[in-house]
């Protein structure tokens, strides 16, 4: 068996940094959703659109109305920051123009969502059940929920 040297593999924030086209292409291909939202950063909050859309929460009159971004039934399967929420449809009827709900970190009250992260920073959106929310839009900083592992991964050179 043949053992490579240590510098013939590199992780692919490595082989992001190296100047050999092919492989960069290769590598930021990989990494593009998280590139895209880090250009948005330096825009204003409010300049932003909604890049995560068409959000389904499921509805339950007894419980909260909760959405998990990383489902992909659901939502994005990214985890990041969550910035904004706009509701767009409710009670069986859309809401335009879509109306921004405050975004809290305890159990929600009218017009609030409780936004809360799992280990790899995927959100999950709870509404307050009488808001009977079925829809909504999400500004947030969006990066695949296994980003840190895919930027550690040893690619081959």
């Amino acid at each position: 068996m043949k053992l490579f040297p240590p510098s013939q593999f590199r992780n692919r924030a490595q082989e992001i940094a190296i100047h050999q086209p092919n492989d960069q292409q290769a590598q930021l291909y990989e990494v593009t959703p998280a590139l895209a939202s880090a250009l948005f950063l330096s825009l204003p909050l409010e300049a932003r659109d909604p890049n995560l859309t068409e959000i389904k929460v499921p509805s339950d009159v007894t419980v909260p109305d909760v959405a998990v971004l990383g489902n992909a039934a659901q939502g994005s399967g990214f985890a990041g920051e969550v910035l904004r929420v706009f509701v767009t449809a409710a009670a069986g009827v859309p809401v335009d123009p879509a109306v921004e709900y405050t975004i809290v970190t305890v159990a929600p009250a009218a017009g609030e969502v409780e936004v809360t992260y799992d280990a790899a920073g995927v959100p999950t959106l709870t509404f307050n059940a009488a808001d009977t929310v079925e829809e909504c839009e999400v500004v947030m900083n969006v990066l695949p929920s296994n980003f840190k592992a895919k930027m550690a991964e040893e690619v081959g050179i």
